[in-house]
């Protein structure tokens, strides 16, 4: 697994195992709810959701789509 935070967040890239498929999960350091995604097109909608909302600034959440993106394509999605 592979992890990075932001100001807010943790964000982990957990690669496929057996069956399982390659997932992002975005967790809230402070209250530690957590988003999980299976598919580069649900993290880009939810990144987006917390830009507009303010919990992200544009360049983390440049960062969480770009490492999100590469991950994904890397890792079959």
């Amino acid at each position: 697994m592979n992890t990075f935070k932001t100001e807010l967040f943790d964000v982990s890239f957990d690669e496929p195992t057996g069956q399982d498929r390659p997932s992002v999960t975005i967790t809230h350091r402070k209250t530690e709810d957590y988003l999980e995604f299976f598919s580069l097109a649900s993290v880009c909608i939810d990144v987006e959701d917390l830009l507009e909302w303010g919990k992200l600034d544009e360049q983390e959440a440049i960062k969480v789509i770009r490492k999100s993106a590469s991950f994904f394509i890397l890792n079959g999605d």
